[in-house]
């Protein structure tokens, strides 16, 4: 029988755009992150991709967004030094944080849905500023 996992690449190209977030709280800067994305997998994340992934790394506990601020938890933040500190490539590191946060080891209990952001500072709009600013 095989394993299902619960995160997709997707999601792991996000967890790792978000190398420069720790246990502060922090601003969520859309244009930094569209520029690691780029970095790691010369591609621009879609607004579907960041959603999706900001939502399953919260309810898994790895990252901690309330309004435009974001954080990592002390859980993310240790999965985040691992794969940071890896003998991994920067063009693996995406495969190997797939790895690590599909681990069955660091699953916690899902975080209630009132702790959950929706993410309200992602929008096509503020996603679209974003990239005009990192294309130039």
């Amino acid at each position: 029988m095989s394993k299902i996992n619960y995160f997709e690449f997707s999601d792991a190209w996000v967890f790792m755009a978000l190398s420069n977030y720790e246990l502060e709280w922090k601003k969520i800067e859309l244009t930094n992150i569209i520029a690691r994305g780029d970095m790691l997998n010369h591609a621009i994340f879609t607004l579907e991709e960041l959603s999706n992934g900001f939502q399953k790394l919260q309810v898994k506990g790895l990252i901690k967004i309330k309004e435009d601020q974001i954080a990592l938890s002390n859980l993310g933040l240790g999965i985040m030094k691992k794969v940071v500190d890896s003998k991994s490539g920067l063009f693996t590191m995406v495969d190997y944080a797939l790895k690590r946060i599909n681990t069955e080891k660091i699953y916690i209990e899902n975080i209630s849905g009132n702790l959950i952001s929706s993410c309200e500072f992602l929008t096509e709009n503020n996603l679209s500023k974003a990239y005009k600013i990192y294309s130039k």
